[in-house]
């Protein structure tokens, strides 16, 4: 299942069998990134392909495993409420976030579980101790392309996990383009080449090469998608390779909904500030970055959990 869930090739296979025959350097250490970002909705409302074009990311955050470290890129602009505690003490900040995970793994009933007591050690390792690089940007290509480079360049993790990539990387792709930009800016690394193909529904829709599948009632594995560069890194959509391996149909394949079944834990509560979470950063962007973290964060612990 690891093999299969992971899309690894064959021939990534037969050259681990080769090194572990040979004496050569073995598989060992991978490690992996987990990516989410967040847009400005309300500036073009809707859910298509043309308004999607215009919806501006303000904030990308990126957490790789090796480093036990949390990246985050956000976009500095007044029409967004309550930036000051990320600008002005961003280590307070951080450590009101820990504090708040901590606070909940320990009320967590599923995860104090002694069925869990081998995996809570290392979930408290990622809450209570990740590094947290923080950068303000003045321009929003700029903020795509730090934290995209961050992983792809930097971190170069052996896998990127999202949870429905197709939206993080196609959102990502448009807009860079939206911009000036050049996509293999974002998804590819230099030392390898400038190779990018990317085959999800959304980027073949912005590309106007969309064909809709057979099956017309949606689930995660409906879409073929891929993603394909010039880099050290393997991009999964991690909604994809978790439904992928289970056959039983969900009434939401949200990741708010996944990790309240398997993990319980569930997205940061902001029903007591705003109704509608497009206007979340609006009222207050320092939550917003909280409810960014915690997506991002709880990708790794479902991860950990589940071993897909």
């Amino acid at each position: 299942p690891r093999l299969y869930g992971a899309d690894s090739r064959i021939d990534d296979y037969m050259l681990q069998v080769y090194n572990k025959q040979n004496g050569e350097a073995t598989y060992e250490g991978l490690s992996q990134s987990f990516l989410d970002i967040e847009t400005d909705v309300l500036k073009c409302v809707g859910n298509d392909i043309q308004s999607r074009r215009y919806q501006p990311i303000y904030l990308s955050s990126c957490y790789n495993d090796k480093a036990n470290k949390l990246t985050i890129d956000y976009l500095i602009d007044n029409c967004y409420a309550n930036q000051a505690p990320i600008i002005k003490d961003p280590d307070g900040f951080i450590k009101r976030v820990k504090e708040n995970l901590i606070t909940e793994l320990k009320n967590n009933e599923k995860l104090q579980h002694k069925d869990f007591d081998t995996i809570r050690p290392r979930i408290e390792e990622i809450f209570s101790n990740f590094n947290v690089v923080i950068r303000g940007h003045n321009d929003e290509k700029e903020l795509i392309k730090a934290n995209w480079q961050e992983v792809m360049r930097v971190d170069k993790p052996n896998f990127l996990q999202i949870y429905n990539a197709d939206y993080d990387v196609s959102q990502s792709y448009m807009r860079y383009i939206e911009l000036g930009g050049d996509p293999a800016d974002l998804f590819t690394n230099p030392e390898i080449g400038k190779y990018v193909s990317l085959y999800c529904k959304s980027i073949r829709q912005y590309n106007g090469t969309y064909r809709p599948p057979r099956e017309a009632k949606f689930k995660p594995t409906n879409e073929p998608q891929s993603y394909n560069t010039s880099s050290y890194t393997k991009i999964l959509d991690m909604q994809v390779t978790h439904f992928g391996l289970r056959t039983k149909e969900q009434d939401s394949y949200k990741l708010d909904d996944t990790c309240r079944r398997e993990i319980g834990f569930s997205k940061l509560d902001y029903s007591g500030v705003v109704d509608d979470v497009f206007r979340l950063p609006y009222v207050d962007f320092a939550l917003t970055v909280e409810y960014n973290i915690r997506d991002v964060l709880l990708m790794p612990v479902l991860d950990l959990v589940l071993n897909d």
